[in-house]
Order: structure tokens, then sequence, then C-alpha cells
């Protein structure tokens, strides 16, 4: 459902100040789309200039938010302003692709877990085979006292030590997933994709539309280098990439088993504990009933036999 406060915003980029600094943003803006401001007869949003250090903020100093803006929302880059009328369309473009590039994002994470992964047994394996060869070499030299002696193997041969290049340690980038449209490089977090750059697609790659019609899109990545150099000369097949495309930032997703939950879903689960140890407390309090009574009545009906006893006398004696 599109938000309302999206409609009536009245927004400008050259007159938006920035919720970090404070400062005046003179070029592009971040504005985000997943803080929730409670007057929607006055919308403002949260916005961002580009330095780092206001990108990665936490703002907490406006009353007017349901809750704190937090480094991981999601963020929307303007080069140029954003007028009323566009809002709609521009907050819908965004969550769209949002949610399109969620399968490119969670793929480039885990090629760069893996490429990490190898990297470090690489490097590990490097490590030994220099220790290895540098201990020989030691060794040569204070038998020859020569220090241009060759490592030798078995047979007096010269043993080459395998060293691994620089360009074979990393893995080479996976065809299917996604380069930067400028620099052609791979991509790592945080990057940028166009939110208005669709057409034909150089790849044969088909999505289904909602309307049930093949579709290819032109998508456009761009690593965060080359969009922090301005914006690129590209001609695309549904035409020229501009300053007017909006881009969207791209973030690692989170992992779910590590992330902790929120207060409100911590709250939510303590509260089903508590009231599930109610619930066995009033079973054992109906229990604890049901046993007093029951001695009541094993009381009552030994008191009633003690009185029967009585009244028939002692036992007679035997003759």
């Amino acid at each position: 459902m599109l938000k309302l406060c999206f409609l009536i915003a009245n927004i400008k980029c050259r007159n938006a100040f920035c919720d970090s600094c404070r400062g005046s943003i003179g070029g592009p803006r971040l504005f985000c789309l997943d803080c929730v401001i409670k007057d929607t007869e006055d919308y403002d949003s949260v916005d961002l200039c580009c330095a780092p250090e206001c990108i990665g903020a936490r703002i907490t100093h406006r009353k007017d938010l349901e809750s704190p803006h937090e480094p991981n929302h999601r963020l929307v880059k303007a080069r140029t302003p954003v007028l009323t009328r566009s809002h709609g369309l521009t907050y819908t473009k965004a969550c769209e692709a949002f949610k399109y590039v969620q399968g490119f994002c969670t793929k480039i994470a885990g090629f760069s877990s893996q490429s990490h992964e190898e990297t470090g047994q690489d490097e590990q394996k490097t490590s030994s085979l220099g220790a290895a060869s540098t201990e020989m070499l030691v060794k040569s030299d204070e038998l020859d006292d020569v220090h241009s002696t060759p490592v030798c193997g078995e047979g007096g041969a010269e043993m080459e030590v395998e060293t691994i290049p620089d360009a074979e340690q990393g893995q080479d980038q996976d065809p299917d997933l996604p380069t930067c449209g400028k620099c052609e490089g791979s991509l790592s977090f945080p990057f940028w994709y166009c939110i208005f750059c669709e057409g034909q697609s150089q790849r044969p790659l088909l999505y289904l539309s909602d309307d049930r019609r093949c579709c290819s899109l032109d998508d456009l990545f761009i690593c965060n280098a080359c969009d922090a150099e301005g914006v690129p000369d590209l001609e695309r097949s549904s035409g020229k990439h501009t300053e007017e495309h909006h881009l969207i930032r791209c973030l690692e997703p989170e992992k779910t088993d590590d992330k902790p939950l929120p207060t409100e879903q911590r709250l939510t689960s303590m509260e089903s504990r508590l009231n599930g140890m109610q619930s066995q407390l009033d079973k054992l309090s109906a229990c604890m009933g049901d046993l007093t009574g029951f001695m009541k009545d094993l009381n009552a009906r030994i008191g009633t036999n003690e009185q029967l006893l009585k009244l028939a006398g002692p036992p007679e004696k035997a003759a």
C-alpha cells in the first residue's frame, strides 16, 4: 500500500538539510523509505548528505519519527529535486527495486563469503610454503656459506618453490552475478542500482511481469567508487542514464540467525511464556483444591466411622 505521506510530501532536493550533520545538502540527497513520520500533514523525510559518517549515522533527535533512523534502512539517492507529484512513483519504483535486487544481494554476499574463505586458505598455504622454503635456504647457507645457493630437491635438481600469484588468489567473478555498468568490475557492498534504467537487455534474461507478459530489464548496477565520481555517461537500451535517474543503496543482507530479536518481539515472547506459566499455576491450584476437598471428605468419613464404633460399644470377649 502506497504511503500517504509520499503523496503529500513537499520536499525539494536543493532546500534539504542533513539530519545527521545539520548542514545544507548542496549535492545528491539521500532520503529514507523506512522511517515513519507521526504527523502526515507536515511530512518531512529523513534526509542525509553523501558523507560516509552521515550515511552510517543513527538519527535519534527527530521527535516526529515513530522510531529512530537506523544505518541499515533503505535509502534512495536523488541528484535532482523530487517533485511532490513524483514522490508516489519514486517510492513505488524504489520499493520494487529493493525487492528485485534482494536475490542478487544474497548471491553476491554468498560469493564474497566463499571468496574470503578461499583467500584465507590460500594465504595460509602460501605462508606454509614460504616458511618451508626459508628454512631450506637457511640450511643450505649454513652448509655452503654461499647466499646464492639454489634450493635443491632429490637428485640435485633445483626445486622451484610454488607461489600463488595475487591475481590467482581470489576466485574469478561469477558470470551469473551482475557487474558495475561503468568499470565492469565485480560489486561489493555497498553498491547502487538505478530504478529507472529499464529496457531490452543484452543478456537473454526474461522476467515475467504482473500482466503475464515477458519483458527484459537492462539492469544498471554501479559500484560505490564509480558512483562517487558522479553520474556515469552510459547509453542504455532504454535510453541514456542521467542524473534524473534515482539510485537505491544495496547493502549486504543481514544474518537472521545472529540478529537479536527486537524489543517488541522479546516482550511478546516473555509475555507468552508468563501466560504459559500462569496457566500451569492455575492447573496446579485446581489440583490442590481437589486434593484439599478429598482430604476433607476422608476426614469426615473417618469421624463417622469413629462415632459408629463408639455407639457399637467395646467388642464382646469370647467365652
